[in-house]
C-alpha cells in the first residue's frame, strides 16, 4: 500500500512543526515504556569504585539503590 500524502496534510504539518517549535520541541505521549527502570550510572559507578567492585557484580540490593524511573 502506497501512502498519498495531500496537501492537506503537508499543511497540518507544517502548522504541527510551527506550534512545536514555538512552545521549545515536542512532547512524547506516555507510554508503557515510560514506566521502564532506568539506572544513575554516574552514582553507580563511582559506588562501585569507592567499594572496589564490578557493576557486573553488584547485588540485586545494591543495584536497586540506583534505579530511576523514565
Amino acid at each position: 500500500m502506497v501512502a498519498t500524502i495531500t496537501k492537506e496534510f503537508v499543511v497540518k504539518m507544517s502548522a504541527l512543526d510551527d506550534a512545536a517549535e514555538r512552545a521549545g520541541g515536542y512532547v512524547a505521549v506516555p507510554t508503557a515504556e515510560s514506566n521502564t527502570v532506568g539506572y544513575d550510572y554516574p552514582a553507580l559507578i563511582k559506588y562501585c569504585k569507592k567499594h572496589n567492585l564490578e557493576p557486573s557484580h553488584l547485588s540485586k540490593q545494591e543495584l536497586a539503590r540506583f534505579q530511576t524511573r523514565s
